[in-house]
């Protein structure tokens, strides 16, 4: 169930976050494209990590994010005024407690994503703090 939520979660962010309003950006800063390669996003993949979640989940998890994360741009570049058109992205991981498992600067590329998501394991606790 978790999974659905997380997986469905990440989709509508992939699939709805190059679609921007142009009467929604500000005119003095540049558009954000309509081709995923070329948008510039920083997206936090937050992961429940508690023993609900499970090892199996988490392999979902990380095989799901190399299928739909190779169309954007990866990269930690954030100055978009000096053209630099990439997608950040950092990983926090919760259980009973909160982890940032990797910052924007931390991954660069679709690898060092997978190589991050690979390395996730269920913990022995069964709390979700979704309060921190």
């Amino acid at each position: 169930m978790k999974f659905n939520l997380l997986f469905f979660t990440a989709l509508f962010v992939v699939l709805n976050a190059a679609v921007i309003p142009s009467n929604k950006i500000p005119s003095s800063k540049p558009e954000c494209s309509t081709n995923a390669s070329t948008a510039y996003l920083d997206i936090i993949l937050m992961i429940d990590t508690s023993a609900n979640m499970g090892s199996i989940n988490l392999r979902k998890i990380s095989t799901t994010m190399s299928l739909i994360m190779p169309k954007f741009t990866i990269g930690n570049n954030w100055n978009i005024s000096q053209g630099y058109r990439n997608t950040r992205i950092s990983v926090v991981t919760y259980d009973t407690n909160a982890k940032i498992v990797a910052n924007f600067t931390d991954i660069n590329s679709i690898g060092d994503l997978s190589n991050i998501l690979n390395t996730l394991t269920a913990s022995n606790s069964q709390e979700a703090n979704l309060l921190e």
